[in-house]
């Protein structure tokens, strides 16, 4: 059963990989591209809030030695795994720091490059402000922030199927359970219609999309007790 006491991510292990499109490099260069003078990233500091286990910031700091890399996530289990990794690496420029954003100060030190990939949608609305505010407070001038959402109005089709699986789910507490049943009633829905209609087309792309993703993905993302776009 699930233990209401454990942050979820600490319950069921999240993916963590490298994420391309937050590497410093391409920052910089989307940033020259409106004319700002952004930090070497050969040599620069970055955060990453919401890190996970660290995968993508250990990725970086490989490859960039003479930068500086922090990473903070709620969740003491993945941080502790990274942690492990950074050792095991060898690593002496990435540090991993389980804290609460809402807990940190907003000015917590000066970084070139901040990047909040895969969180804003999926807190409550004090911390999605709070991101907002470290953004502004701890970036160096010519600093570049990174801040992934779900927007609307695509989100829409994302919310309807959503909220059919929570309700679904509504006596279901097993995370594993959730899962399950979340594909097996997408399953149903998407091959009960065969009509041309635009609904009918929306569940089975949904079906087809989460139906290769993993279950811990699928659990923090879909499953989430918060999922807001924007």
């Amino acid at each position: 059963m699930s233990n209401p006491e454990l942050n979820p991510y600490d319950e069921v292990a999240y993916p963590s990989l490298p994420i391309a499109h937050t590497h410093p490099d391409r920052l910089a260069t989307v940033g020259m591209h409106f004319g700002m003078r952004p930090a070497p990233v050969e040599r620069c500091r970055v955060l990453e809030l919401g890190c996970s286990s660290g995968a993508n910031l250990l990725a970086m700091a490989v490859g960039l030695p003479e930068s500086e890399f922090v990473g903070v996530d709620l969740a003491g289990k993945p941080i502790a795994r990274g942690k492990a990794m950074v050792e095991a690496l060898g690593l002496k420029n990435l540090t991993l720091r389980q804290a609460d954003l809402l807990e940190m100060a907003p000015d917590y030190g000066r970084f070139d490059y901040i990047i909040a990939h895969g969180l804003y949608t999926w807190v409550p609305a004090p911390v999605r402000e709070q991101i907002l505010a470290i953004c502004k407070a701890s970036l160096q001038p010519q600093g570049i922030a990174y801040v992934s959402y779900d927007a609307f109005p695509g989100s829409y089709s994302r919310m309807m199927v959503r909220e059919m699986m929570l309700f679904h789910n509504r006596d279901f507490h097993d995370p594993q359970r959730q899962t399950q049943q979340a594909i097996t009633l997408l399953k149903l829905l998407a091959n009960s219609h065969t009509e041309p209609e635009t609904y009918a087309k929306v569940v089975q792309d949904e079906f087809e999309r989460l139906s290769k993703r993993s279950k811990e993905a699928l659990y923090h993302d879909e499953l989430a007790e918060v999922f807001q776009p924007v």
